[in-house]
């Protein structure tokens, strides 16, 4: 019975560490439509090394650079001849690859 108090003693300290550290937690926040996404899907996400995200929805691409959206669709960017945007790569040059 003693061990069972003990590891759960021990699960209760590890599970509230960082509140009992000062430390905050993870914040979750929710983007669609009214705050620029083309569409509430989202194919994939990646972050380049200056930070921005980039978005992959099948109506274009999005960068997010923490407050700003900018979709790169047919219609802004004519050179994109699909806007359906499924996968996203890096390369060694930091160069993004659709």
């Amino acid at each position: 019975m003693l061990l069972i108090k003990v590891i759960l003693l021990l699960v209760l300290c590890l599970v509230n560490a960082p509140l009992l550290l000062g430390q905050k937690g993870y914040y979750v926040t929710n983007y669609g439509l009214d705050d620029g996404l083309p569409l509430n899907a989202v194919n994939m996400v990646l972050q380049d090394s200056a930070g921005y995200l980039y978005i992959a929805t099948n109506a274009g691409l999005v960068r997010y650079d923490g407050n700003r959206m900018t979709v790169f669709n047919r219609h802004s960017t004519p050179a994109l001849f699909q806007e359906r945007i499924v996968e996203l790569w890096t390369d060694n040059d930091n160069q993004i690859w659709l």
